[in-house]
C-alpha cells in the first residue's frame, strides 16, 4: 500500500516583495512556503498577491501583528482594509519595495494567522474571506 499524498491546491497568483522580487505561483504550497521566507526576512513588509480579475490583496509580514488591504482589479473605489480588535497608540511599521517606511493605525492589525488564511483564500477563490473584518476605505 502507497504513501496517501495530499493533492495540491492550485492556484495562480502573481507575488511581489522588496524592490523588484515577483514570482508566479500555482499552488497554495508555494505560497505558504513563499510567505514563510519573506516574513522571516528582517523587516516587516509589505506583500502584494496579485489574481487575474480579483485585484491585489497586500500583507504585511514580519511583525507583530498584520495588517491587509485589497485594491480591486479595476483600480477603481472601493478598496479595503482588515479591522482589528486591538488598539494601541503606537501604529504597525513596515516597509514598502524594502525602503520605504510606512505604517497603518494598529486597530486594523489582525493577528498573523488570520492575515495568513485570508491571503491562502483569496489565492484560490478571488474573494476577500469574510472572517476578517473589512473596512471601506
Amino acid at each position: 500500500m502507497g504513501v496517501c499524498e495530499i493533492p495540491s491546491r492550485s492556484v495562480r497568483v502573481i507575488v511581489e516583495w522588496g524592490v523588484e522580487h515577483q514570482e508566479l505561483i500555482e499552488t497554495v504550497e508555494a505560497l505558504d512556503r513563499l510567505l514563510d521566507a519573506i516574513a522571516a526576512e528582517p523587516l516587516p513588509q509589505v506583500v502584494q498577491v496579485t489574481r487575474e480579475h480579483a485585484g491585489t490583496l497586500g500583507i504585511v509580514l514580519g511583525a507583530e501583528r498584520s495588517f491587509l488591504h485589497h485594491v480591486p482589479v479595476h483600480l477603481e473605489p472601493p478598496y479595503y482594509v482588515s479591522s482589528g480588535d486591538e488598539d494601541k497608540d503606537e501604529p504597525l511599521v513596515f516597509f514598502l519595495e524594502g525602503a520605504h517606511q510606512t505604517e497603518a493605525p494598529w486597530s486594523a492589525t489582525i493577528p498573523d494567522d488570520a492575515a495568513r488564511a485570508a491571503v491562502r483564500h483569496f489565492a484560490e477563490t478571488g474573494e476577500l474571506l469574510p472572517d476578517v473584518r473589512w473596512v471601506e476605505t
